[in-house]
């Protein structure tokens, strides 16, 4: 009864080894041979479930969610992954969207509920047909079977410009009910606006002008003049949307607005003036004034500003400019000859004065010369006198020197004398003070003979007791030694 129960204990163990290898061969061989799957940077993962639940609404839903069978909606990015082959379909694409600077994308979405009538565009991404919401610049991953993205323009506003914003359909979401135009416009920038949204129009403000060439009217007797106009007009920023939305484009308020009334006021103030009267500068200038001051009273009721109206040119008849030239040319002449007139008298007047200034100019040269003349020989004169008067002076004070040099002779002999009498006198008292100081003069006899000594004389002198003065003399000095001993022997 043993060996059956070893045996069937042999047999789970086999069982459980068996499943623990083929648990260890499925991780090893199958999931990383053949479940991994490596998604490159740029690329995108596209997966198939080959198992779930069937799709429900097979026409109208390109993808759908995890569960069902069919393409999922959402896809993998770059990366390493594991996705069993046998239950999905495994697609790798490079559809990475970029959305540069100057572009805005409009994702338009295959997949979904079709929109409830009167609506054409998607909030989410659950129903099919255009997004709201608009791609901004950047990099995008999205399910090419289930979004398209189309590019457009960046919405652009330069400077002296305002966009006029018109909505094609309501946006609850930013408080727009109803299409057409919005009463605020946007100010110069860059807008990432749906242009399935909403369209907008650039519009210049500021002051433009516009030329109207042969603008005709009859004057009050009747006569056919033509004017040629500059009116400069413009419009502010905050009455673009009435603008736009009463008279359409600007193109539009030239034609429905300012031509219409300018041909109007014109035909009526120029009615009640005479075809003379435009030739005259102030009768110009005042119609010109009362034009403009109608012409901005109409169109400010139209949220238009008129700055001013020119009246460049006027085309009278001939038969109205022709005789007023003439008259006028006539009295040109006559003023011209008056003028000329004038100008010879004064020509005259200028040439008497002229002759009067070079007499004048004669005569005060004489009196100049006469003065100088004078001058100069009063100078002369002076001159003279003033040598004279010098030349007295300086004898004067050269006599005066030599008295003073006579002086100064003088007092140097005396001065001189006075030195050598004292230096003598200093003398002798120095001889009596260098007695008196020796004792005697016979000390100073000895005093002078000893200076008088010759500087190399030799004296030497030894002592060795009495009598013996010339044992100690030095070699050489026999002679003096013999004539010592002569000296003591005749003793």
């Amino acid at each position: 009864m043993e060996t059956p129960s070893f045996n069937k204990a042999t047999l789970i163990r086999g069982i459980v080894l068996a499943l623990v290898v083929l648990l260890g061969l499925y991780f090893v061989l199958w999931r990383w041979m053949f479940s991994r799957i490596y998604v490159g940077p740029g690329e995108t993962l596209i997966l198939k479930a080959n198992v779930g639940k069937d799709n429900p609404d097979p026409i109208n839903l390109q993808v759908v969610p995890n569960g069902y069978k069919g393409v999922l909606r959402d896809v993998v990015g770059e990366g390493r992954h594991f996705y069993n082959p046998l239950t999905y379909s495994r697609t790798v694409v490079r559809n990475l969207v970029e959305i540069k600077s100057n572009e805005v994308g409009i994702v338009v979405s295959k997949s979904g509920k079709p929109l409830p009538n009167g609506v054409f565009l998607a909030d989410t991404n659950d129903y099919k047909g255009v997004l709201r919401e608009p791609l901004t610049p950047g990099l995008y991953r999205l399910n090419p079977m289930a979004f398209q993205v189309i590019k457009a323009p960046v919405t652009v506003i330069r400077p002296g410009y305002v966009g006029n914003v018109t909505a094609l359909h309501p946006d609850p979401k930013h408080g727009v009910k109803n299409r057409g135009i919005l009463p605020t416009v946007l100010q110069p920038g860059r807008y990432y606006i749906n242009p399935k949204a909403y369209q907008v129009e650039e519009v210049e403000i500021g002051y433009r002008h516009l030329k109207l060439a042969d603008v005709t009217f009859k004057s009050i007797d009747s006569f056919d003049i033509k004017l040629d106009i500059t009116v400069v007009w413009g419009i502010k920023p905050i009455n673009v949307p009435k603008i736009i939305n009463e008279l359409g484009n600007i193109d539009d308020v030239i034609a429905k607005i300012i031509t219409p009334q300018v041909n109007t006021i014109v035909r009526i103030e120029g009615s009640r003036h005479q075809a003379q009267q435009f030739i005259e500068g102030d009768a110009r200038k005042r119609f010109q004034e009362e034009f403009t001051a109608k012409l901005k009273s109409v169109c400010a009721s139209k949220n238009i500003d008129i700055l001013i109206g020119l009246v460049r040119n006027i085309e009278i008849p001939l038969a109205i400019r022709d005789p007023i030239n003439q008259s006028k040319i006539a009295a040109e002449e006559r003023t011209m000859k008056s003028a000329m007139g004038k100008t010879q008298i004064l020509r005259n007047a200028l040439e008497d004065l002229t002759a009067d200034v070079v007499k004048g100019v004669r005569e005060t040269n004489a009196e100049t010369e006469k003065m100088i003349a004078q001058i100069q020989a009063d100078g002369e004169k002076e001159v003279l006198k003033t040598k004279g008067e010098t030349e007295v002076e300086v004898a004067k004070i050269m006599k005066r020197v030599a008295e003073i040099e006579a002086k100064i002779k003088l007092v140097k002999g005396g001065a001189q004398a006075q030195v050598i009498e004292m230096l003598r006198t200093a003398e002798a008292d120095a001889f009596t003070q260098f007695v008196k100081a020796l004792g005697s003069s016979k000390a100073l006899s000895g005093y002078i003979f000893t200076k008088n000594l010759p500087k190399n004389l030799k004296i030497e002198m030894r002592y060795s007791g009495n009598g013996t003065f010339w044992t100690d003399l030095p070699p050489g000095n026999d002679a003096l030694k013999r004539g010592a001993t002569l000296k003591i022997l005749s003793k």
